[in-house]
Formats: C-alpha cells, sequence, structure tokens
C-alpha cells in the first residue's frame, strides 16, 4: 500500500503526470495543468485527448468545478501490476463486498470491482482466488440504503458541492429543510451517515441517509476545509453523535454478571478505562461529549449495570427504569 506508484512502461513522463494529477481528484484545469509542467495549455489538452483515445481513460470536465476528473476514480492505465499490498487490499474489499450481497452498496460496488479484477494477470487472479478461505466478513448489511440517495450524494462529495434535502431527526415530529456541504460519507454500526456543514445551523452535523429526503444536489461549489478530521470530529462520541463537541462528561459505570464480561472483552472508546472491582464486577470509565448514545447503551444491560455518575445520567436511566416498571407491573 505504502508502494511508489510507476508509470506503465512506454508511458512519456508527462502524460503519466497529467495522469496522476488528474487522478488526484483536485479538478486541474489546462491553466493548471500546463503551469505545474510548465508547457502550454494547448499541450495539456492535446495531452488529455491522448489519455482518452490511445489510453481509454474516461477524463470528464467539470464545469462547476471547471476542471478535469476521472469518471472512474479507480481507472489504472493498462501496463501497471498491482503491488502484493494492493493485491490484498483488493481480495480484503471482495470479501467484505460478499457480505453485502443483495444490498444496494453491493449493486453500486460490484460492477466496479469486476473491473478492477479484469486488470490482473494470471498469476494474481489465481492468488486471489486461492486466498478465498482465509478472510470472511460475516456482518449483517445495512438494508437502509437508498441507492439513489447514496449516488447522489457521492456525485456531489467528488465535486464539492452543497446538498439540500428535508431531514426528520429522532425527536422531530416532521421533517425540516437543511441546507449541508458535505465532507463523507461513512458505514457506522451498519448505518451509512452524511457528515458535513449544516449551513442553517453554521455547525458540523450528522445525518442518517435513511431519515433524508427530496434529495437536490446543486450547483453551489464550496471548498473542504482542510483541517476536517472524522476521527476528532468523533472522538467524543460512542457512536456517530458527538454531542457538544469539545465538551466532555465523565462517565463512570458499575457492571456485573455477564454484563461485567462482555463489556470488558470489549473496546467500546478510545477513552475507555475498565477496573476489575472482586466478586464479578467491573468499573468502566469512559470521556464523552454526549450522553444521548450512552444512555441507549446502558438501558441494553438491563440489571446489570448501575450508573454511578454522571448525576443527570443516572437520574436518566432512575426515571426510565420507574416507567418500564410502571408499565410492566
Amino acid at each position: 500500500m505504502g508502494s511508489r506508484r510507476v508509470p506503465p512502461p512506454r508511458l512519456p513522463p508527462r502524460l503519466w503526470a497529467v495522469y496522476e494529477v488528474i487522478r488526484s481528484g483536485e479538478f486541474p484545469n489546462a491553466m493548471s495543468l500546463a503551469r505545474h509542467l510548465e508547457v502550454a495549455p494547448r499541450t495539456i489538452k492535446r495531452d488529455v485527448d491522448r489519455l482518452r483515445d490511445i489510453h481509454g481513460v474516461a477524463i470528464r470536465y467539470n464545469k462547476v468545478r471547471h476542471g478535469y476528473h476521472l469518471e472512474d476514480p479507480a481507472h489504472d492505465l493498462p501496463g501497471g501490476r498491482f503491488t502484493e499490498a494492493e493485491l490484498m487490499a483488493m481480495f480484503v474489499a471482495r470479501q467484505a463486498l460478499a457480505a453485502c450481497r443483495g444490498s444496494a452498496v453491493e449493486r453500486i460496488l460490484s460492477e466496479g470491482f469486476r473491473r478492477l479484477e479484469q486488470r490482473l494477470d494470471q498469476d494474481q487472479q489465481y492468488l486471489l482466488g486461492d486466498l478465498g478461505g482465509l478472510v470472511s466478513f460475516q456482518e449483517p448489511a445495512s438494508d437502509d440504503l437508498d441507492l439513489a440517495t447514496f449516488q447522489c450524494l457521492t456525485q456531489a462529495l467528488r465535486d464539492r458541492v452543497e446538498v439540500r434535502f428535508e431531514y426528520r431527526g429522532l425527536a422531530d415530529a416532521k421533517p425540516h429543510p437543511r441546507r449541508v456541504r458535505g465532507y463523507h460519507l461513512g458505514c457506522i454500526d451498519h448505518k451509512w451517515y452524511l457528515f458535513g456543514w449544516d449551513m442553517g445551523r453554521k455547525a458540523l452535523r450528522t445525518f442518517a441517509l435513511s431519515r433524508m429526503g427530496r434529495l437536490r444536489v446543486t450547483r453551489a461549489a464550496f471548498r473542504k476545509p482542510p483541517h476536517f478530521n472524522l476521527a476528532e470530529m468523533l472522538k467524543g462520541a460512542l457512536t456517530v453523535h458527538s454531542g457538544n463537541p469539545g465538551g466532555e462528561a465523565l462517565v463512570r459505570l458499575r457492571l456485573g454478571g455477564w454484563a461485567a464480561r462482555v463489556a470488558s472483552e470489549r473496546r467500546w472508546h478510545p477513552t475507555q478505562e475498565v477496573r476489575p472491582l472482586g466478586g464479578g464486577l467491573v468499573e468502566i470509565e469512559l470521556r464523552l461529549s454526549g450522553l444521548e448514545e450512552v444512555f441507549r447503551w446502558i438501558m441494553s444491560w438491563g440489571e446489570q449495570v448501575e450508573v454511578l455518575e454522571p448525576a443527570e445520567l443516572r437520574e436518566r436511566v432512575r426515571k426510565e427504569a420507574a416507567v418500564l416498571a410502571g408499565r410492566h407491573a
């Protein structure tokens, strides 16, 4: 994966340089490429035509971004051989795709993956097939993904243009219009989310694709901030909801029985600390930026868990338990 890419044999260095810059996804145009390579813009246009006509590279010009991009970012020039690390990555990707069989994700990716496999030589195809019994993915595929929504969002992210949609949050009685600059799409805990800047609320927000409606891709272009980091955005979240970014709540739980064993076997959050208390009890400590997700997580442990702090979380669990007790009396 960290190996250096080299041009295929007999490909002129400048043509390779043009291809690599376009492949980077920065939407270069003839003028910017000409300045970068110190040639005339008309020379760049001839190089782009050669890449299209001779090498079969599907290069498109985006009128919104005013630059070139690859129609298929996975496309590679003929003559290049995959490294062992790239071949292993392809194998893992194919196994992961098998877990999504029948889903919208599988329909989106399978054709592109088939075309990638066709570029392997005979030895590499044999090795890929020989690895089949070593790795598998048994996680259930997400069933909340609408194919049209996914394709519109990936196009908007690639072109870096704003999207508009109606969104109904978990606490909303009805959908509300949103205007968002999308930065990233992620599948977390078997659900797909859009992470981006909400123009109306002037803040980073997370949107479940399953709760979007009437999605529309606009022509309003934007620059993705270089400092955006998904891991940083979610560092205080138990899964996807960051709560109060920059804030921190200390959550301490005491678990017993089977919950103590299960909770200790998995790392639920980077800040997690587990301390044995004796008698089959453990104490788990987490530092989170919000309490909504951890509340639902705590309720899943039933009578095996006790909230030690914060007080507001302990009180919320107490009230929820009282409601449940009354309902099941």
